[in-house]
């Protein structure tokens, strides 16, 4: 297994690192858009509704996912270009790898130094993404008015959004060295069970997407077929669990 590992050097490492560091900022940014883009939409359509603006529904409605296109299009732009830059490096997070003597130093020195601020912005990413819910909370609370409690929403996304960069600007970091470490999710255990599970994950969510369209257009539901994602989410969750179960059986 030794021999079969591919060799990595030092430079090679520092370079990972390099583009990994500059490519966790923007795809922080590009999730964040992600998280925004329904936000004009959501807005524009009660404030149509409402009567706030003097436009009809279709008209804001249209405008709304036209921000949100351009928006989610910008994000995908920034995954595109950072996954194409990251694609030479793939093989650490899919191949069992020989890192040098010098590549295991350097990786748990960087890992020491930043174990206390990966803590901190962990816990403050996770401390937002649960308190996100608060505006919304209180504005149906205290107020009866869609407007508000729409507002409310709109500032949950923002902070839920807010949240969710901060784990990921860290995250990043952290996974680049637990790969060169060959530690957590990228041990060679690890590794091996991700190869396996491929075709089953990719048969399982092209699965839910047939489902979920195909009851969408059959019944028009639109308004509750969401549900399918959240249900699917948590029958994967325990699909994954039982086949590492049975693999380490």
């Amino acid at each position: 297994e030794e021999t079969l590992a591919r060799r990595v050097s030092l430079e090679e490492a520092n370079a990972f690192l390099t583009i990994k560091k500059a490519t966790a900022g923007k795809i922080a940014f590009a999730v964040f858009l992600c998280i925004l883009s329904p936000i004009c939409l959501i807005l524009l359509g009660v404030a149509a509704e409402s009567g706030v603006l003097p436009v009809s529904e279709n008209m804001a409605g249209g405008i709304g996912m036209i921000v949100m296109l351009l928006m989610v299009a910008a994000a995908a732009a920034v995954f595109v270009l950072c996954g194409a830059q990251t694609k030479p490096y793939e093989y650490l997070e899919k191949e069992p790898i020989q890192a040098a003597r010098s590549v295991i130093q350097m990786a748990r020195e960087q890992q020491e130094s930043s174990r206390e601020r990966y803590g901190r912005w962990n816990v403050a990413g996770v401390s937002l993404c649960i308190l996100a819910a608060l505006p919304l909370l209180i504005a149906a609370m205290l107020s009866e008015s869609a407007v508000a409690v729409i507002a409310a929403l709109c500032v949950t996304l923002a902070l839920a959004g807010l949240g969710t960069t901060f784990l990921i600007r860290v995250g990043i970091r952290w996974e680049s060295l637990q790969k060169l470490l060959e530690e957590g999710d990228y041990s060679r255990e690890a590794k091996r069970r991700r190869h396996g599970h491929g075709s089953i994950s990719a048969a399982f969510w092209l699965g839910t997407v047939s489902i979920y369209l195909a009851y969408s257009f059959i019944t028009g539901d639109w308004r509750r077929s969401w549900i399918v994602w959240p249900v699917a989410g948590v029958l994967y969750a325990a699909l994954a669990a039982a086949l590492s179960g049975r693999r380490g059986r």
